[in-house]
């Protein structure tokens, strides 16, 4: 059966930036991940090209036209410059002031069902009864939308925690959730073993992490951690969001 899912552009994305290439006096030679050789081609003396091997996937073309920055604390050279810039316009994320984003900032319960709920064009929902969600905050709405549809639930019947962080470990279950939402395959899946800190995930967390980590979604750190319990970024959550949509 053929597997539907947005995170295909992503994972190309991911995929590139591990490749390894080294010049040596024969030419060059380059690795994926795995540590297999990737065939390379020759295209004159300093030129050379190669693909990525058995991949149907093309990455995505980023704009090149000169971009418009609002953010004082995003720089050019960042390496989620991009990603943040194309959820701001297009509406996925908002700024956290007239011209700052706060890209190391945690993301937040409220913030991130919003950005699903705007990735959705704001559905509508019936109201919700959080004792801690007013009607009026611009996340009222998305809550509503997320709890109706099982994709974040409350700590209870009265309590949402809008302003709450969200890990890395709930990141993971509020996308596979999501993914279920959307209908897409989840049924891949990756040990979790392989990490120092496997037994730090909390067993509901399991499932989506083991999803989350084969789609190549959420990475070990350079460490051979997972970090299941730490905040996920603004940045992060930009990362993410890009793959996300532009693989649509």
């Amino acid at each position: 059966m053929k597997k539907h899912h947005r995170y295909s552009a992503l994972l190309a994305l991911l995929l590139a930036a591990s490749l390894l290439p080294a010049c040596g006096k024969d030419g060059v030679t380059v690795m994926d991940r795995r540590g297999n050789s990737v065939k390379v081609t020759a295209e004159d003396k300093d030129t050379y090209t190669f693909k990525l091997s058995g991949s149907q996937e093309k990455l995505p073309e980023q704009p090149q036209e000169s971009r418009s920055n609002p953010f004082i604390d995003v720089a050019e050279e960042a390496w989620y410059y991009e990603p943040i810039l194309y959820c701001y316009e297009n509406g996925l994320m908002r700024g956290t002031s007239q011209n700052t984003f706060s890209p190391d900032a945690p993301t937040n319960r409220a913030m991130i069902v919003s950005t699903l709920w705007r990735l959705e064009n704001t559905p509508s929902a019936p109201e919700s009864t959080f004792a801690d969600v007013p009607v009026d905050e611009y996340y009222s709405k998305a809550v509503a939308w997320a709890s109706a549809n099982n994709i974040v639930a409350g700590y209870d019947s009265q309590y949402f925690g809008p302003n709450d962080p969200v890990t890395r470990e709930q990141l993971a279950a509020i996308l596979y959730r999501y993914a279920v939402y959307k209908g897409y395959d989840v049924s891949q899946t990756a040990s979790l073993e392989t990490f120092a800190d496997a037994g730090d995930i909390s067993a509901y967390a399991e499932p989506a992490l083991s999803w989350a980590a084969a789609e190549g979604i959420i990475h070990g750190m350079e460490n051979q951690t997972l970090l299941p319990r730490s905040n996920a970024t603004r940045a992060q959550m930009a990362v993410i969001l890009n793959g996300l949509q532009l693989s649509n």
